[in-house]
């Protein structure tokens, strides 16, 4: 090999060696601005993901609420009783109509100023439902009842000579009206032949449209 080639040879390797070592500060400096840069995003990262994390809680709490808010007002929807169990309370209130028209009792149904629309539409269905029967019916209709004192889910009315015939009526009528988890109050301050069903509470429906109080 002559000299001229030599030279050229030891001008690449010494290209070569160059750029080896420009490839190496370049890989050090990659290595470096990874290292740099992950030392930085990571904490980036994690409040992001926080901020993720808590934008995710807080829309299953709204969607936990308005399923909670949906289902507590589809429980106060009115359905209407199912004409079996309108038949059998029907069937129930044959006799007691009966008993109600030899007393010359009319039953008045009514309802509190902030009763719920599907607790009004209840209180008139048992109104028709009691006409169906014979029996003499006023209402439904709003009376304020509790203006101070706290109020009961329902309030039966009559006079104390009529009791065992209220609570006929009562059984007659409890395939609709259930008993519920509260007492119901009685107020057995009427005049004879008067008597009434008072609604102070809401409404809840149960599937056939029976309801408890509350």
């Amino acid at each position: 090999m002559d000299d001229s080639a030599i030279e050229q040879a030891v001008r690449t390797l010494s290209w070569i060696k160059t750029a080896q070592i420009v490839g190496a500060f370049l890989v050090a400096i990659g290595v470096v601005t990874e290292f740099v840069a992950e030392f930085f995003a990571r904490p980036l990262e994690h409040r992001i993901e926080a901020a993720r994390q808590t934008e995710v809680g807080q829309a299953r709490e709204a969607a936990a609420e308005a399923t909670k808010r949906a289902e507590e007002a589809a429980k106060h929807e009115y359905r209407p009783l199912e004409p079996r169990l309108r038949a059998k309370v029907l069937a129930n209130l044959s006799t007691v109509g009966t008993l109600l028209r030899t007393e010359d009792v009319t039953v008045q149904v009514t309802y509190e100023t902030w009763a719920s629309s599907g607790t009004r539409q209840f209180a008139a269905e048992l109104a028709d439902l009691m006409r169906d029967a014979g029996i003499s019916v006023t209402g439904a209709m709003t009376a304020t009842v509790y203006l101070v004192n706290t109020p009961y889910p329902v309030e039966w009315g009559y006079n104390a000579a009529q009791e065992p015939l209220i609570g006929t009526l009562q059984l007659a009528l409890r395939p609709a009206l259930k008993a519920g988890n509260r007492e119901q109050a009685k107020r057995a301050a009427f005049q004879p032949g008067q008597a009434r069903i008072h609604f102070g509470g809401q409404a809840v429906f149960d599937q056939d449209g029976s309801i408890e109080v509350e």
